[in-house]
């Protein structure tokens, strides 16, 4: 179930809103604004959800998570393939992304705390978990998104955040576009439950299927 959800977070994991709401993935809706990471400021922002790289609500199995729980409180829950911000030292400019399965205990994560303020967070256990109740990727502008207050890319599967968020440029021009043309509803806001590849997004199923085949170096098959 790992390689078929594509990395994702249950519904029940919250993001923070711009009016500073906690709210369920399962409620977020394309347009919404919410809590991310500039990677390259190395500061927190708010970005649009653009798209879900993949969403579906129901009939996705018994789907195997990682539960990372952070000193401090914070404890988020993602597939092992999804790519999170972490450090096996305290140094904030020692954390980068790497695989949710391959974060232990004593590694250090970045979290927002509650002035949207960056911390870095000593990891105090990683569990195995599994739920029954929909699988939900959001995309942002950043490609990050702070989830259940860590933060975390938007990206899975691939070994490379910087190399996946180019590959994603054609959405954020497509939304920024229909956006700025005043279309409403664009292709990259659709259901992606519409894609008839397991709630996968058809622009997201297209990517992995040529980068599986042409650079399959980049998969985390070892996971």
């Amino acid at each position: 179930m790992v390689a078929r959800s594509g990395g994702c977070f249950p519904g029940t994991s919250r993001v923070r809103t711009q009016d500073r709401h906690l709210l369920p993935l399962s409620s977020v809706a394309v347009g919404q604004r919410v809590l991310t990471f500039d990677d390259s400021a190395g500061s927190l922002r708010y970005d649009d959800v653009i798209a879900f790289l993949h969403r579906a609500d129901t009939g996705t199995g018994n789907t195997t998570f990682v539960r990372i729980s952070v000193a401090g409180g914070a404890i988020i829950t993602l597939t092992k393939d999804h790519l999170i911000y972490a450090s096996s030292s305290a140094s904030a400019y020692d954390i980068r992304p790497r695989f949710a399965g391959k974060v232990a205990r004593g590694d250090y994560v970045f979290c927002a705390d509650d002035d949207d303020e960056l911390a870095v967070r000593e990891v105090v256990s990683v569990d195995l978990v599994y739920f029954d109740g929909g699988v939900y990727a959001p995309l942002t502008s950043s490609g990050n998104v702070v989830v259940d207050d860590v933060i975390t890319s938007c990206y899975a599967e691939v070994t490379s955040h910087s190399l996946a968020h180019v590959a994603m440029a054609p959405l954020r021009v497509a939304y920024w576009l229909i956006r700025y043309l005043h279309l409403g509803r664009t292709e990259t806001s659709l259901d992606s439950r519409q894609s008839g590849t397991y709630g996968i997004h058809p622009y997201a199923s297209l990517l992995r299927s040529v980068a599986y085949y042409f650079l399959p170096e980049l998969f985390g098959n070892d996971l």
